[in-house]
């Protein structure tokens, strides 16, 4: 991986998550003796910084690895990415074997 696969993600995504900010911890600064910054990903609607990766890999899947599916092996933040970007992208998920979930 290098810079321009990092842009390319980026570019990607652009417009399908959240720009989120990066604040100063005072708090977390005055602990560490170091400048601390947070970046706020908690503001995506999973709540998490997994949906930027998720999404990027089912952006990136050909026509044959859409029709196959993905697995995600995740019970947790990467998890929730995939089914919400996958449910959001292609109209429907399966989750955990209870069915499928259609979008509309």
């Amino acid at each position: 991986m290098n810079l321009s696969d990092v842009q390319a993600a980026a570019d990607r995504i652009e417009g399908q998550v959240l720009p989120t900010p990066c604040v100063h911890s005072a708090t977390l600064s005055s602990v560490s003796g170091a400048q601390v910054y947070l970046k706020l990903e908690n503001q995506q609607f999973t709540a998490s910084f997994k949906e930027r990766g998720a999404l990027n890999v089912l952006l990136s899947l050909t026509a044959k690895q859409r029709k196959a599916g993905v697995v995600a092996m995740s019970a947790g933040n990467h998890a929730q990415a995939v089914a919400y970007h996958g449910l959001r992208l292609f109209g429907a998920c399966h989750s955990g074997g209870t069915g499928t979930t259609d979008a509309g």
